[in-house]
């Protein structure tokens, strides 16, 4: 026993070190997303929280940096970056003078074979994530070219414009 008690006395601490560790990237990450969420798409931001630091590394982009733990062997940071209020001609849209921002991006490879459900009419609910080897279902207003053209760009989840090559919807 004599020759291990080093080795047990490094193992016995282990957990605790983990621990320690864990409890300050909790806190690190709890403080960055929590920043990071609440100040997306704002043009002025809440205070800084303690132990964080605030960088615009490019027009309209910001990370928020937090460090738990500074000074001991347990330091955690933690980065997340956001944007602000940004004017989306500013994004570098290209085409026909259109700067359209959809609440989301297109899922991915769209099969033109499997039509989105009544329910999840654009796939995003439940549908690509439940069938994903199906490739992601094509979305209601999209199931003909006369629903495709009387459908509203507004109303889009994701840009689908010139959808299976029907050329630029009149209202794009």
């Amino acid at each position: 026993m004599g020759a291990s008690a080093p080795l047990m006395m490094k193992m016995s601490i282990a957990p605790f070190e983990a621990q320690a560790r864990a409890e300050n990237l909790g806190q690190a990450e709890s403080a960055a997303v929590t920043y990071a969420a609440v100040n997306e798409g704002n043009s002025s931001f809440t205070d800084i929280p303690d132990n964080c630091d605030l960088d615009s590394p490019s027009d309209g982009a910001f990370t928020i940096t937090c460090t738990v733990g500074e000074g001991t062997r347990f330091t955690q940071t933690v980065s997340r970056s956001f944007r602000s209020e940004v004017d989306a001609g500013s994004l570098g849209f290209t085409g026909a003078g259109n700067a359209r921002v959809y609440p989301n991006a297109l899922p991915g490879k769209i099969s033109y074979v499997h039509q989105c459900p009544p329910g999840d009419e654009w796939g995003l609910n439940w549908f690509n994530k439940t069938y994903p080897s199906l490739g992601a279902c094509t979305p209601q207003v999209a199931w003909t070219k006369a629903k495709y053209l009387a459908s509203d760009p507004d109303a889009w989840l994701y840009d689908i414009n010139n959808f299976q090559g029907w050329g630029d919807h009149p209202d794009y």
